[in-house]
């Protein structure tokens, strides 16, 4: 079983592409693997205001590498209505995300989804260190892209799958983690953000 730890950010990238628009909400999911291999699906949703909303430029990701990004990347309208996205890179870590042979939305909601494969080991995001007590611990010091529009949007969420073994009968799973130290955060990081911890059932 594998674990979900939430953290809702606040914090917020990216630049339209025709017509006028605005964030409702960033939702990003980061499922790694034990040699930090990982895919990264973002959810971004944003509100048609004025003229047609083809897409955006996506960015921000540093030294993260992107390896490529998966065909099933798609849009969704409010209508129910799927497209298939066009994904280019215009250089300098910059991504065009568009609805693919040149759709637009003129109203509404549009929903990009999209997936990349990464590695968060080889770009020093995730650093091996030790505890006062001797305890080998892994550092995951990373956070999404941020958006332009921080002020407007719902919610920024940040879910990390980690590849943890959960044993069976455990209660609160959020006392279990405390308890045991298995997920430690910095100070700054319990006062900005909301966390939560989840389990994934049957998935190994």
């Amino acid at each position: 079983m594998r674990h979900y730890l939430i953290i809702l950010l606040l914090c917020c990238f990216g630049h339209l592409w025709a017509g006028t628009g605005t964030i409702n909400f960033v939702e990003t999911t980061v499922e790694l693997k034990t040699n930090g291999e990982a895919t990264v699906a973002y959810t971004v949703q944003y509100e048609v205001l004025d003229g047609e909303l083809h897409g955006f430029y996506f960015s921000g990701l540093d030294k993260l590498p992107v390896f490529g990004f998966y065909d099933e990347s798609y849009a969704v309208d409010d209508k129910g209505n799927r497209y298939k996205l066009s994904i280019s890179e215009t250089g300098n870590g910059v991504w065009d995300i568009v609805l693919a042979d040149g759709i637009g939305i003129s109203s509404g909601n549009v929903t990009y989804v999209f997936y990349f494969t990464t590695n968060f080991n080889e770009a020093q995001y995730l650093v091996n260190t030790q505890a006062n007590d001797g305890r080998k611990l892994v550092v995951f010091n990373w956070s999404p892209s941020e958006f332009d529009e921080s002020e407007n949007m719902d919610h920024y969420t940040l879910k990390v799958v980690i590849p943890f073994q959960v044993p069976s009968g455990i209660g609160i799973l959020r006392e279990y983690f405390m308890n045991n130290n298995i997920i430690l955060t910095e100070k700054f990081v319990n006062e900005k953000f909301k966390i939560d911890y989840q389990i994934v059932p049957g998935v190994t």
